[in-house]
């Protein structure tokens, strides 16, 4: 009886050689791959399913310590839409590809929105954020762009091309009032009063971050999402190491 030499693969996202295997199945390295495929997820075991959790906020019982987020997560816990799931401190990537997000919300049908939330005092000169009077090096909508190139990168590596959602970004200033001129980004700024009337007004500000493209129905998108997030983990079986959490 014969047998195949193993074959050597590289890396789908950053070319980098795998090392051989038999099959040489085409994959992420351990440094590119999401915390999801470590747990059984993704193109190389479809078979484990990624249900789609029941709409509401997570976590539900725990607020931010925070004090902007936690004005957030009950804004929006307490005036959340129907259908809408939202999700607080999702991470995703890692070593310089890590990226935090502070609030995700899924919107059946549109897609997710990502939130970044600055609190204290925001204001704006020379076109760039000042928090607190101070300025801000790093601005939000830069944190959002790199947030959504590593949320984009991870939800490639557990779904379908054509169950893939649109990602749009939006900011907000949970102690900041709204100017009488709100085009101020290229994002969908929310302010104290947004999330005071999030149910009447707010919720549609973060409907306004989607280009409107059309995008299947499926909400498998959402169940990606929950992985990414982790509440849950699967075991998966190696000869190399032991299964570990994410």
């Amino acid at each position: 009886m014969t047998t195949s030499d193993p074959l050597a693969t590289m890396c789908t996202t950053c070319g980098a050689a795998l090392p051989a295997t038999p099959d040489a199945t085409p994959g992420p390295c351990p440094t590119c791959a999401p915390p999801g495929a470590e747990r059984g997820f993704g193109p190389r075991n479809p078979k484990v399913p990624m249900p789609v959790p029941a709409a509401g906020l997570y976590p539900a019982e725990t607020p931010p310590s925070e004090r902007g987020e936690a004005a957030v997560w009950r804004a929006l816990g307490s005036q959340r839409p129907k259908g809408w799931t939202i999700w607080h401190h999702l991470v995703v990537g890692r070593g310089p590809f890590q990226a935090e997000v502070d609030f995700v919300v899924a919107v059946p049908g549109k897609g997710l929105v990502l939130i970044e939330c600055k609190a204290g005092t925001m204001t704006r000169r020379d076109h760039r954020w000042h928090q607190n009077g101070h300025f801000m090096k790093t601005q939000p909508g830069e944190q959002l762009e790199r947030a959504r190139k590593s949320v984009l990168h991870a939800l490639r590596n557990l779904l379908a091309p054509r169950e893939m959602p649109e990602i749009a970004i939006a900011v907000c200033f949970p102690e900041s009032s709204a100017p009488d001129e709100r085009s101020l980004d290229a994002a969908p700024i929310l302010f104290a009063e947004d999330l005071h009337w999030f149910d009447v007004a707010g919720h549609k500000r973060l409907l306004d971050a989607f280009s409107g493209r059309s995008y299947p129905p499926s909400e498998r998108f959402i169940g990606a999402l929950h992985t990414l997030w982790g509440p849950d983990w699967w075991p998966v079986r190696s000869l190399t190491r032991s299964p570990d959490r994410a």
